[in-house]
């Protein structure tokens, strides 16, 4: 291109940019007919002055800032062509900008709506692989937000009903394994005194009365374990509902002694209440479940103190903190090993590691533990061999 070319050009871009458009094509016209005239300024309908005055130079248009811009020397068809240039860098300067903002618009939708889209449809199909373990991000706007939120709440179903059928699986063979081993043994033995009756072992009626007797204990032994193995599974899917009451906490363990009063008495240990609270306190919890922890704690409590009036002895001590209410069962047994201690809670769980010859199912802490933790409480032990055990039990007073 001609130095001179260039140099229109660059004049007009330079005038674009402090006219304007509109003010360029304006410009580019006047010379343009000023230059068809012969140098004359134009008149009104674009001819010569009719005077037959001078011709005079057009006056060259002003700027923004004030200042004219300079006249521009051309012939018709150099302005013709600077006109084709100027509208060539306009139409590519449009379409640069044009692509610009096709690009900013397109990176703002791929952000928006492709990325999240495409996240949503990997975590889809990573759900349906069976893998529930990752989150989905709160990601997009409008309805890519709400197929989000739709699809992590999704996830979270699906998670929590196989963790709840994962769990009746294992409750159905804990159940089953636990019927077939824990009932084999007292089963047995109400077998064997039907027959030693069917037989004529037991010869005597006070033999057969003997035998019977064995049997109706064997047989209720076998009901509380089923009963005990069913309330556990109960608990431990959450299937049980409670019925809490605001409850005084010194009447209640008062009348919870008193049923376990005669139990105490026919054994010959000594069953007494300690009273540290310092004014009336009240508790929320479900009174029949709740009994049903201080008769397992109790009945614990009973089997391994001295009887027969040899100096057994359990305590019920109750007292508070400032948020808590406190519950402590105190007996003089042997104690439990430090070892034991943190696995008397669990299922089955006995100091010895034997399940045979078992009066109980070996479910009574497990099933306190549970209805505490519904009451939003929590219970623990504190023992040390030779010195007795403390079963502990924290709730929240109002």
């Amino acid at each position: 291109m001609p130095l001179t070319r260039r140099f229109f050009i660059w004049n007009a871009v330079s005038v674009l940019l402090s006219l304007g458009a509109a003010g360029l094509v304006s410009m580019i016209y006047m010379a343009v007919r000023t230059r068809w005239l012969g140098g004359q300024n134009p008149g009104k309908d674009g001819m010569p002055p009719a005077d037959g005055g001078v011709p005079t130079t057009p006056a060259a248009p002003e700027l923004h800032d004030g200042r004219s811009a300079a006249p521009l020397p051309i012939t018709p068809d150099e302005a013709i062509d600077l006109y084709g240039d100027v509208a060539l860098v306009a139409v590519i300067s449009f379409i640069l900008v044009f692509i610009a903002l096709n690009l900013w618009v397109s990176s703002r939708f791929s952000r928006g709506i492709i990325a999240p889209v495409v996240r949503l449809r990997d975590a889809a199909v990573t759900i349906s692989q069976g893998d529930l373990s990752g989150g989905i991000a709160e990601e997009g706007e409008g309805e890519v937000l709400e197929l989000a939120r739709s699809l992590e709440q999704m996830r979270i179903k699906l998670k929590e009903s196989i963790y709840i059928q994962q769990r009746y699986d294992e409750n159905r063979k804990f159940l089953l394994s636990s019927i077939s081993h824990d009932l084999k043994t007292p089963v047995t033995a109400i077998r064997g005194y039907i027959e030693g009756i069917l037989d004529g072992v037991a010869a005597t009626p006070e033999k057969q009365q003997q035998y019977l007797e064995i049997a109706r204990s064997k047989a209720l032994q076998v009901s509380n374990m089923i009963d005990d193995l069913l309330l556990y599974s109960k608990l431990d899917l959450n299937q049980l509902p409670y019925h809490f009451e605001v409850t005084d906490m010194r009447k209640y363990f008062e009348d919870c002694l008193e049923d376990h009063r005669y139990a105490y008495v026919q054994a010959g240990v000594a069953l007494t209440l300690s009273d540290r609270l310092q004014k009336p306190v009240t508790i929320r919890i479900d009174r029949e479940r709740f009994k049903r922890v201080m008769q397992n704690i109790l009945d614990n409590a009973l089997k391994h103190v001295p009887q027969d009036n040899s100096g057994g002895k359990v305590e019920l001590i109750l007292r508070e903190t400032r948020t808590s209410a406190i519950i402590e069962v105190r007996d003089n047994g042997p104690g439990i090993p430090e070892e034991h201690l943190p696995h008397i809670f669990e299922r089955f769980y006995r100091g010895d590691c034997s399940r045979t010859n078992a009066e109980s199912s070996g479910l009574g802490l497990a099933i306190a533990k549970q209805i505490v933790e519904g009451h939003e409480g929590r219970i623990w032990a504190v023992s040390k061999p030779g010195e007795g055990t403390r079963m502990m039990i924290s709730l929240r007073k109002l």
